[in-house]
């Protein structure tokens, strides 16, 4: 690459950033035995599983999970866009590396990803505050825990892609309100956003919302408009029939790209590009009518012919199951709930997108010409993910991004103030600035206040299981013949992963009646537990101390396996494979 077109870009300060945040990333694998650490999220540890599903041969329309919900499989609503580069990476280094390649390649690939989202934050900014502020624009993403979570090694789930093309769709609708290429790129970019998982409804609404109010506000944006319309119409039928199996195209599915959300953006699209036809030659307030009427309408159709999804995407599950597999999941929970149980933990999440929301108001405010409708469609994109983060602390991973722009304002603003007049006050305002969204500062402070001493806020950390989750624990489970297991659905993908046996539940909502089956098999009795061993033709039995399901119950039954557990006692059609100290309890089944 030319040093010019490094200085156009700002490709310099991506770069040296980039190197900063790899080597923060990488540096603790340095520390840890083997340099290898665990995988401590389920779902990287299952993406793993379907990648190398794919690499192994599975077909790319078969979704199916084989070896989840044993015998019977479970339907996956992930995205195969996501397995193909990790799939990708494990052939082409298989032959050299061999087995090694799954452990090198979730390690390589996230950072890597990093690159992107640098490059798409200093496009944003640019075109929202001009050149010069580049390296503002790629160190204040890596000043972030969020991204620096998303996008460390071993993080190879959906969420750090959703994030580089979140920030990209921010980006190329500002930029698509006068340009053309940009408005199909958007719609592009959100159709291939809601491919890979519908956490980013939120922005594909902003999108469609944004493109709509500028037609609203300048008839001559209609053509932008009916190009962002028919891309993101076409990305998601094209997305959708490429990923889907003919046999399932009219198969409605709230959590995933199915017919349903195929039918919505084509409603959609007609309704944007009805507006535009039939709104020629009208007012302003009467554009803004005919779009609202047409776009209500398009949702309109759509619940009715849908009407399941009204509920939102786990609206099928019944309350035992939603309990057990999603009302204790941390980061389902909503912001104020976090915020009341350990508000320290929990602002580094969130601090930077509020400060954003708030500071905002001023920025506009001093902002003048085009540059400020900018700044408000910005502002639509961040109010929308921020609403999602408050409800849902996971939503704080799209939240953070969109206010980075605005951090990046704050710091030049502060910086100006320092350099027309140096002193203490405008030197701290300044500091601050930085570290208003810098919240690997903010989780620091905690840690200082406290000794040191951070608190740990995974399940993982948190039980003291984190043995349960070493591959090495998994070695004398591989090396018996290959079976059916039920173990605690917080270890479900790591069997999957470490070894070539089926599990009845790796703990996911598409299996309900697997992950009701493991809490009944450990808690609900020794005839309950002989039934459903019986329907399962289980092969063994897995336990590993720590696990929140094996925890004694003081309701369960004398003759539960809790029970029984808890005084290191089994039921005696359970035959110990296990020496007493290993770390994992392997039992035989006997028929």
């Amino acid at each position: 690459m030319s040093k010019g077109a490094l200085q156009r870009f700002g490709w310099g300060p991506i770069i040296v950033c980039w190197l900063l945040a790899v080597l923060s990333l990488y540096v603790p694998l340095l520390t840890h035995a083997g340099g290898v650490l665990p995988f401590t999220d389920n779902d990287d540890v299952m993406r793993m599983v379907t990648a190398m599903d794919l690499a192994d041969g599975q077909g790319w329309q078969d979704k199916l999970e084989h070896r989840d919900n044993a015998p019977y499989g479970t339907p996956m609503h992930w995205s195969r866009l996501v397995d193909a580069p990790i799939a990708g990476l494990l052939l082409l280094l298989r032959p050299e590396l061999g087995a090694h390649a799954t452990v090198i390649v979730p390690l390589v690939l996230p950072p890597v990803l990093l690159l992107l989202l640098l490059a798409a934050s200093v496009g944003l900014t640019r075109r929202l505050l001009g050149p010069g502020h580049d390296l503002a624009a790629a160190l204040l993403p890596v000043l972030s825990i969020v991204v620096l979570g998303e996008f460390s090694p071993g993080r190879i789930d959906h969420h750090n892609w959703q994030m580089i093309l979140t920030t990209a769709l921010v980006w190329a609708t500002i930029s698509g309100r006068t340009r053309p290429i940009a408005a199909i790129v958007a719609g592009g970019l959100a159709a291939t956003s809601l491919a890979i998982g519908i956490e980013t409804l939120p922005f594909i609404v902003g999108s469609i919302v944004a493109f709509s109010l500028f037609w609203v506000r300048d008839p001559a944006a209609a053509g932008n408009a009916r190009r962002f319309a028919l891309a993101l119409a076409a990305g998601t039928a094209l997305h959708f029939v490429a990923a889907t199996a003919p046999a399932f195209y009219f198969t409605a599915a709230c959590d995933e790209l199915s017919v349903t959300y195929v039918v919505a953006i084509g409603l959609v699209a007609v309704a944007m590009v009805g507006a535009t036809l039939l709104g020629r030659g009208l007012a302003a307030p009467q554009r803004l009518l005919v779009m609202t009427l047409f776009g209500g309408l398009a949702a309109g159709v759509t619940l009715m012919l849908f009407p399941e999804c009204r509920a939102g995407p786990y609206g099928a599950l019944d309350a035992r199951a939603f309990n057990l597999l999603l009302t204790h999941v941390p980061e389902a929970q909503p912001f104020w709930n976090r915020f009341l149980a350990d508000p320290a933990d929990i602002l580094p999440y969130l601090t930077a997108p509020l400060a954003g929301l708030v500071i905002l108001g001023p920025c506009c405010s001093v902002t003048r010409g085009e540059r400020r409708l900018d700044w408000l469609v910005l502002a639509l994109f961040l109010l929308l993910a921020t609403l999602v983060a408050l409800l849902q602390i996971r939503g704080a991973r799209l939240a953070v991004m969109p206010a980075m722009p605005v951090g990046v304002w704050l710091i030049a603003q502060a910086s100006q103030a320092y350099r027309n007049r140096r002193g203490a006050l405008r030197a701290l305002g300044l500091v601050a600035s930085w570290a208003l969204f810098a919240s690997i500062v903010q989780a620091l402070v905690p840690m200082v206040v406290s000794g040191g001493s951070a608190k740990a806020n995974s399940p993982v950390a948190a039980t003291g299981s984190s043995a349960c989750y070493e591959p090495g624990a998994y070695r004398a489970l591989a090396a018996l013949p290959r079976g059916s297991v039920l173990s605690p659905m917080q270890i479900g993908a790591e069997v999957l992963r470490y070894t070539r046996n089926s599990v009845v539940s790796a703990g996911y909502h598409r299996n309900p009646v697997g992950a009701l089956d493991v809490e009944d098999f450990f808690s609900a009795g020794e005839s309950v537990a002989r039934r459903i061993a019986w329907k399962r033709n289980l092969t063994y039995v897995v336990a590993c101390r720590g696990m929140a399901q094996l925890r004694a119950d003081p309701k369960a039954p004398a003759d539960s396996f809790v029970a029984l557990y808890a005084q290191d006692r089994h039921w005696p059609w359970l035959e110990p494979l296990s020496a007493a100290g290993d770390r994992l309890q392997i039992y035989r089944v006997l028929k």
